[in-house]
Order: C-alpha cells, then sequence, then structure tokens
C-alpha cells in the first residue's frame, strides 16, 4: 500500500488529505497487515481492498461534515478503525482508542507509537463500564464501526458525548429498520436524529447515522451489557 494508492483511492470522494497524511495511512495499512497475521484483526476478503474498505470507509464523518472537533472516542475501535485513520487526518484532536481485548489494545498502543500519533490515547475497557469514569459526557464526537445494532450501541456511545456532541454510527443502507427501532432509545439517553450521511463503498450502499446530543443521559444509563441485551430500551 502507498501513499499514491491511498491519495488515488480519496480523492474521487473529495477528501484532498496532505501527503504526509496520506503517507501515514498508507503506513497504518502496512502495520495492520502486518499485525493481522498475528490476530484476527480485519477479514482477509478486505485485505486486497485496504484503502477502499477501510481507510476510505473510515472518514466517512469528514466527509458528512466532522471538521476538527476537539476530542473524539471511538468504541469498540478493534483494529483502530475508525479511530485511527481520523487521528491521522485530524492530527490537532485528541482521539481515545476504547476497546476491551488486551491483545488489541497492545496493537492499538504500538502502532499509535509507530505512526507517531502524540494525540492517540488507547484505554482497555468495555464501554458500559468506561461510560460511568470521567470519560462521561466528555467528547465531542464518537464514533462506531461495526459493532452491534442501534439501540444497543446508542446505549452504549451516546453517554460519551458532552452537549452538542455528535454520534458517527457506521451502518449499511439496510439499516433503515434498525434505526427507527432505537428512536425510543435516543430520546431517553439525550439524543435526537440528523440527516444520515449515504454514500456508496466497493458497490455496497453505506450509510453513516449521525446523532446529536441534545440533553445530558440520565446517570442510569449505560446499563450492563446483560441488561442491555436482555431488554432493549
Amino acid at each position: 500500500m502507498t501513499a499514491a494508492e491511498i491519495r488515488d483511492t480519496l480523492a474521487p470522494a473529495g477528501l484532498d488529505l496532505p501527503e504526509e497524511t496520506c503517507e501515514r495511512l498508507a503506513a497504518y495499512c502496512e502495520l495492520l497487515l502486518a499485525g493481522n497475521r498475528a490476530m484476527n484483526l480485519i477479514g482477509p476478503a478486505t485485505e486486497s481492498d485496504m484503502a477502499t474498505r477501510h481507510i476510505l470507509d473510515s472518514l466517512a464523518p469528514l466527509r458528512a461534515g466532522l471538521r476538527e472537533p476537539h476530542s473524539l472516542i471511538d468504541v469498540g475501535s478493534g483494529a483502530g478503525l475508525p479511530g485511527i485513520p481520523l487521528a491521522i487526518a485530524l492530527p490537532d484532536t485528541e482521539v481515545v482508542l476504547l476497546d476491551s481485548l488486551g491483545k488489541r489494545c497492545t496493537f492499538l498502543r504500538r502502532t499509535a507509537e509507530a505512526l507517531s500519533l502524540s494525540n492517540v490515547t488507547v484505554v482497555e475497557a468495555r464501554a458500559e463500564e468506561a461510560a460511568h469514569t470521567p470519560l462521561r459526557e466528555s467528547f465531542d464526537a464518537v464514533t462506531a464501526r461495526a459493532v452491534t445494532k442501534m439501540s444497543a450501541l446508542a446505549e452504549l456511545c451516546l453517554p460519551f458525548l458532552r452537549t452538542g456532541g455528535v454520534f458517527y454510527a457506521y451502518k449499511t443502507a439496510r439499516a433503515e429498520e434498525e434505526t427507527a427501532a432505537a428512536e425510543r432509545a435516543v430520546r431517553i439517553l439525550g439524543g435526537e436524529p440528523m440527516p444520515p450521511f449515504d454514500y456508496e463503498l466497493g458497490g455496497a450502499a453505506m450509510r453513516l447515522i449521525l446523532l446529536r446530543k441534545k440533553s445530558p443521559t440520565p446517570v442510569k444509563y449505560p446499563r450492563s451489557w446483560g441488561s442491555i441485551k436482555k431488554s432493549e430500551l
């Protein structure tokens, strides 16, 4: 993966990033490929088209209007998607990568260090627990990619947003029914829907669901993961 390949993938989508940024994104892809040989970070079918399937997809919030927030948390960061590409593209944004698995967090820390990403902090914790720590309601933006269905995702992620912040949930365009079913939960948690951002990714119709934090989340949320799975809001 080269910086030129990254640039040629991003440019048609309106993302004109500096050469140094493209070089870092390409370096991240190489680290991700190497890490994937040691642990299951990404699906093998996506390795041959990482620029589109992972980098372009991760940067969808930039296309949807995200402009250099002061702080961002990537919930269930996994391989660092979308958190690391966003941290590379937004160097003045303090980015927290939140994941519950120690091995993945080790990979994330090593990757951030290798890429000299001084704006990245890795936190090893479950989202439903971390949301009841000082991380609660302290971020301008929250992202979550390929985590769980919207009702549960809203309960896990909206508590991290300060009032006025925006949650960016990565879904496919087929998620309309799932999103509609989560409307009550979003209201209870202090959120309100914004117009979604629809885009194409390798021939597939994708949707970035946007929720704005309208008011503080009631202190009892999020509940334990067992309670969330047992009874949706």
